[in-house]
């Protein structure tokens, strides 16, 4: 009800900042913040402000990444619809919303191309520190030696973005400009042998969906 709301002030043309503070003011929950990078995705180039904090917290990168994933399958259309069609359907309509097919790390190349001089200091500085601040979502994973490391194995990975000196930027003729992060860890055995996993694990994802729409 809270994104649904907050889109339509949008589309109504309110000013982009004021809602996103509207959202979160107040709001002790994780989920204002899932909003709050909804929207940032949903209207990237009016973000620039309001997404910088959230781009630097490191737990929102793992959350938003999974959700997008998720996203493949959308679980949380599976009910009774019989019973539950109106909520069931306002879910559905927002999943199918084209921004929700990407993710927070999208974000970037927006305050990089767009962003003052001092936002984009600041985005790269947050980010680059991500291995300082480890995104632990329980205490008691501090006191496991296996879940730092995977911690700070993947912090370093995200931190490769906040290195200005990983962005290429180049000029793509008549359709503008293209950037995107060429980190080191891309071309690492490593990461191939990750890329390979996944691409299969877009086939199960691809075959689930088929198997849910049949």
């Amino acid at each position: 009800a809270l994104q649904l709301w907050a889109l339509q002030k949008l589309e109504a043309g309110e000013d982009f900042a004021g809602v996103v503070e509207k959202v979160v003011t107040g709001n002790d929950s994780v989920a204002a913040l899932g909003v709050a990078v909804s929207l940032c995705l949903s209207l990237p180039r009016k973000s620039i402000t309001s997404a910088a904090p959230l781009v630097t917290c490191p737990y929102l990168w793992g959350w938003d990444i999974k959700r997008c994933l998720d996203d493949l399958v959308p679980v949380n259309q599976m009910g009774n619809w019989y019973r539950d069609k109106g909520m069931l359907s306002a879910v559905k309509f927002l999943n199918e919303k084209p921004h929700r097919k990407h993710e927070i790390r999208e974000l970037m190349p927006y305050a990089i191309l767009e962003g003052t001089e001092a936002q984009v200091t600041a985005m790269l500085d947050g980010v680059k520190a991500f291995p300082d601040h480890l995104p632990y979502e329980y205490e008691e994973l501090k006191d496991s030696p296996e879940a730092v490391e995977a911690l700070q194995q993947k912090m370093a990975v995200f931190a490769e973005r906040g290195l200005i000196e990983n962005w290429r930027i180049t000029d793509t003729g008549e359709k503008g400009i293209a950037i995107w992060c060429d980190p080191p860890s891309v071309h690492t055995e490593e990461f191939k042998s990750q890329s390979e996993d996944h691409t299969r694990l877009n086939e199960y994802f691809a075959l689930s969906i088929w198997a849910q729409k049949s």
